[in-house]
């Protein structure tokens, strides 16, 4: 009997702990960087991106991450952008954004692994994207050459319905 109780109990715990991972799946739908040549952005060089390629549910919502890989050793705190988005219809103005990658501490925000440190920024919440639609992201630092970041890319998370 003792065997049985054990077996049930073993089975138990694993059924759990694959009900726990099953948790932890991402909600990324889409993902899709750009490798920039020499691992360096340079300001009249636009990282463009086409929605065709972004398969979502019309009903569903998705929020817009911008996703960028430099090196550890990158000299800069945050990272200006100017991000735009054109339809089929009409060219949104361009949004300047401050992504933010350390912490108060100096410590890089993301994640950072074998020197490579990856930050993911909320773009836009709640994100239609239509057919013919078409994101581009480029660098408005001071300088014209960022050296360090390694790619650039945009991640679409599906909301979660609550």
């Amino acid at each position: 009997m003792a065997g049985k109780n054990d077996f049930a109990g073993y089975l138990i715990a694993v059924i759990s702990v694959a009900a726990a991972f099953t948790g932890c799946v991402s909600d990324t739908v889409y993902s899709d960087f750009r490798t920039l040549r020499g691992d360096t952005w340079l300001r009249n060089d636009p990282v463009c991106f086409d929605a065709d390629s972004v398969m979502m549910a019309d009903h569903d919502i998705y929020d817009l991450y911008i996703s960028i890989r430099f090196k550890d050793s990158f000299q800069y705190k945050s990272l200006w952008i100017l991000f735009e988005k054109a339809t089929l219809d009409a060219i949104a103005p361009a949004d300047t954004i401050c992504i933010p990658l350390t912490y108060d501490t100096g410590d890089w925000k993301g994640k950072v692994s074998h020197g490579i440190v990856e930050v993911d920024y909320p773009l836009s919440r709640d994100i239609n994207i239509s057919r013919g639609c078409s994101l581009e992201l480029s660098h408005c630092m001071p300088q014209d050459t960022i050296p360090g970041i390694m790619d650039v890319g945009i991640k679409f998370l599906k909301k979660k319905s609550h």
